[in-house]
């Protein structure tokens, strides 16, 4: 399922002024179902920087770059 999310990983989101985070990653989950299995493992970062989960959600800002970070593994 990766791979097929892969191929089109940069989308353009437009949201509301004062969008959080959390809210932003609720769209994205709304508008891709597929990933909805892969939330509770996915890390978010905001600019490069990664988000904490248990802060409180960041806002997002127009021009700003929010990443989904599957979960992966190796050495």
């Amino acid at each position: 399922m990766l791979g097929s999310w892969q191929e089109e990983s940069r989308k353009c989101l437009d949201i509301d002024d004062g969008w959080t985070t959390a809210q932003c990653l609720e769209d994205i989950l709304t508008r891709f179902p597929a990933l909805k299995s892969l939330a509770s493992c996915l890390t978010l970062a905001l600019n490069d920087s990664y988000v904490d989960k248990n802060a409180p959600p960041m806002l997002v800002r127009d021009g700003d770059e929010l990443a989904l970070i599957p979960p992966i593994s190796g050495d």
